[in-house]
């Protein structure tokens, strides 16, 4: 038995056979999506480089198996249905790709289009260079339009972690 229903009593939950297995069922095509929700969003300080990996990676685990029933079929079908509307967006994608291409654990990007590894090291160098000649033209800090990030409100403020990692050159 699963042990994720183990801790149910009989008095909870009884299943025919045929019902206990169709829960199995269901719980193994869930279980990736719980892992990639912790994996995501289970840090202090969650990364968005961490999206796109970790949807390859559910989208391999979502391919559809000779052995699989109906049931998981139409599951896995509906869970990669959501997963391709939730991160279609062009602007969304180019940004988790970004994210992802300047992360260091993910330099090979194995999981990403050759047109998007591309289009991510453009606008990564774009935004060093618009930096860089922001600087060498004595503007003083280069506007975050410049570097083409988003601006905050004035009101909006970034707190910085007392425990927040400390480098070497700190």
């Amino acid at each position: 038995m699963d042990p994720e229903l183990k801790h149910l009593s009989l008095r909870e939950c009884i299943f025919t056979p045929e019902e206990q297995g169709k829960v199995e069922e269901v719980l193994s095509i869930l279980r990736p999506m719980k892992k990639a929700t912790t994996f995501v969003s289970g840090e202090k300080q969650p990364s968005a480089s961490k999206v796109l990996p970790t949807l390859a990676k559910l989208q391999t685990e979502m391919k559809e198996k000779v052995v699989d029933s109906a049931l998981a079929v139409r599951m896995k079908h509906a869970v990669l249905q959501n997963l391709n509307l939730r991160y279609s967006d062009a602007c969304v994608k180019n940004l988790l790709c970004k994210t992802t291409y300047i992360d260091p654990r993910y330099k090979e990007m194995t999981f990403a289009s050759e047109c998007e590894i591309f289009k991510a090291k453009q606008a990564i160098k774009e935004m060093g260079l618009s930096l860089a000649d922001a600087v060498s033209n004595q503007q003083g800090t280069p506007s975050k339009a410049a570097c083409g990030l988003p601006s905050l409100p004035a009101e909006v403020s970034i707190k910085v972690e007392a425990d927040a990692p400390q480098y070497e050159d700190d």
